[in-house]
């Protein structure tokens, strides 16, 4: 199972972080996921839903065909949250590139 992420729903908002907040707790709590997730946030971008999924998952995968501005910027951001759960992987448009089989969601 591969976890995408309505984020085109949390920029229409006005309450931008507040909408994603909760978005995302509605999202755990559908998916059921815990401290031992494998998680895959396939279209990652520079990390919104990364860096939170990352402080309550055992690990993500973080998916984005962009290497050029949003890979490198969530690789600066989960540095400085100091995430080491984390792997970016740099995707083709139809290939997310993910290890067979690893996903919990």
């Amino acid at each position: 199972i591969l976890l995408l992420l309505p984020v085109a729903l949390a920029a229409q908002d006005h309450d931008h972080e507040h909408h994603h907040g909760k978005l995302r707790d509605r999202v755990h709590q559908a998916l059921r996921l815990s401290t031992e997730s494998v998680i895959g946030d396939i279209g990652a971008g520079t990390g919104d839903w990364t860096i939170p999924l990352a402080k309550s998952a055992k690990r993500v995968y973080a998916v984005d065909i962009d290497n050029k501005s949003a890979l490198p910027r969530l690789r600066q951001r989960l540095e400085k949250e100091n995430l080491t759960n984390v792997e970016v992987i740099h995707s083709e448009p139809d290939d997310p590139k993910l290890p067979e089989g690893s996903l919990d969601a």
